[in-house]
């Protein structure tokens, strides 16, 4: 990694033994990073800046990339991940790629994640020492990224590892004696979904059987346990299949619908119960959620954040609620068609479906204009105009929310893709780049991470992009 510390070194006459002492490294060490061998971690390079009364950028000539692969901004990698795979999350970011920043940061650094999904950045925040807050507007998600830090440490920290393992036991017993009985499945599960045959039938009594018994659970946390051991195989033992966005399965794909689905949830019981085991001895630390929705001010965290790590909704008109209906439902997040919509219309505008006429008043930014005039002149339907107009406005509202929560010149480290709406492309990262520097931040790189292709060919790519909050800028 290139950077000016031997220049800088040399034009105030000081020798690699000299700043070895002021620094308190060795003189091998930084041999090695004015050679660029290893990375200037955040904590030195303060201490650096402070001696050589120079700024971090010119120090750094600012790094233009983060080296990074295709699957370290995908879920990918946490599929193999203790924790991170107790749920299925298509859309996010791996471990990897959270633990590539945050490890430039002293521990003592506060950490945000404003759509927080499955809390892939929580919870390697909380693996590695870290504070960190989010926010994340669906409720099944808040659970699980809540369940997966919070509850898990609270598992360990209370000596409960013992008292969970038994619990799976008495399942197992209990529904080997009374599995095969007949049960009333529309006193554990609200009708809702009743008649779109999104389960067999054996499969839906399996789904009540398991609520009826962990409901009868006394311990929170164990209760917790039971209900995302559900969440995390529900689709995978529906008529359903997650491809991007949730549909009806289709000949072969019926076949892999898992033939005993009890059995299914037993082994994902005891994955998550061999997962905490494998983690018992490190200090998680606590990870809290600070509300539901990004486009909120967050007054008490003003001035505490050190560090954005996000990747927000594509403007792709993937519906991400309908993505997780299936789970909502079971776990009686929403009763109604009405409860899904209401999470759609407090979500950042970026499918098809949040598209209404309560998004009409929202903030005109003239460079977003020229691509929405664009798609009002070509788009067939006219919600398309609406969605870009909405979306970048809503992404102008976090980015003011983000300008309040952090520190002078702390970071945000921001995933994205573009996108085309009937053949108009959307310079996502272009358009977002000129939002940012409207509120006081600076653009420190712009790195593709992979392409990806449209429907009708595009080339389109996934980018992160790092701001920097400008000092006295607004």
């Amino acid at each position: 990694m290139e950077n000016n510390l031997k220049k800088i070194r040399l034009a105030n006459d000081i020798s690699i033994s000299e700043l070895a002492n002021l620094c308190q490294v060795t003189e091998s060490y930084i041999t090695k990073l004015e050679k660029g061998n290893c990375k200037i971690s955040q904590r030195m390079l303060k201490k650096l800046s402070r001696i050589f009364n120079s700024t971090e950028e010119d120090m750094m000539g600012y790094q233009k990339t983060m080296n990074l692969s295709g699957s370290d901004v995908t879920f990918t990698n946490n599929k193999k991940e203790s924790i991170h795979r107790w749920y299925p999350y298509i859309e996010g970011f791996s471990q990897g790629f959270v633990e590539a920043i945050i490890k430039e940061y002293d521990l003592d650094a506060l950490v945000y994640d404003p759509f927080n999904g499955s809390g892939t950045t929580t919870l390697t925040c909380a693996f590695n020492g870290y504070r960190s807050i989010g926010t994340e507007v669906n409720p099944l998600m808040r659970f699980v990224a809540n369940t997966k830090v919070n509850v898990v440490r609270s598992i360990i920290n209370n000596n409960k590892i013992d008292k969970f393992r038994i619990e799976i036991d008495n399942y197992v017993k209990e529904t080997n004696k009374r599995l095969s009985s007949d049960i009333d499945y529309t006193i554990y599960i609200n009708s809702l979904y009743f008649t779109y045959d999104f389960f067999s039938e054996d499969n839906i009594k399996t789904i009540a059987k398991i609520k009826k018994y962990y409901s009868l659970i006394r311990d929170d946390d164990i209760r917790d346990l039971f209900k995302l051991s559900l969440v995390g195989i529900l689709v995978e033992c529906s008529n359903m299949i997650r491809s991007v966005d949730l549909r009806r399965r289709k000949g072969s794909e019926l076949k892999r619908i898992p033939n005993d689905m009890n059995s299914r949830y037993i082994d994902q019981l005891l994955k998550i119960l061999n997962d905490i085991k494998s983690v018992k001895d490190i200090s998680l630390i606590e990870m809290k959620l600070i509300g539901d929705n990004a486009k909120k001010r967050y007054v008490e965290y003003e001035n505490k954040v050190d560090v954005i790590i996000t990747s927000p909704p594509y403007v792709n008109g993937t519906n991400y609620f309908r993505n997780t209906k299936l789970e909502l439902w079971i776990l009686d997040f929403i009763s109604d068609e009405k409860d899904l919509k209401e999470l759609r219309t407090n979500a950042i505008t970026a499918g098809i479906n949040n598209v209404s006429k309560s998004i009409d008043s929202h903030t005109e930014l003239e460079f977003v204009e020229k691509y929405a005039r664009a798609l009002d002149d070509v788009a067939k339907d006219k919600r398309i105009p609406k969605l870009v107009r909405a979306y970048f406005s809503d992404i102008n509202t976090t980015f003011i929310n983000f300008y309040r929560l952090l520190k002078d010149r702390g970071r945000v480290y921001f995933d994205i893709g573009d996108s085309q709406y009937y053949g108009v492309h959307i310079p996502v990262d272009k358009l977002i780049s000129k939002i940012a520097k409207s509120n006081g931040f600076l653009e420190i790189s712009n790195e593709v991470i992979r392409n990806r292709k449209s429907k009708n060919g595009m080339l389109l790519s996934q980018r992160v992009i790092i701001f920097e909050k400008g000092m006295n800028t607004k």
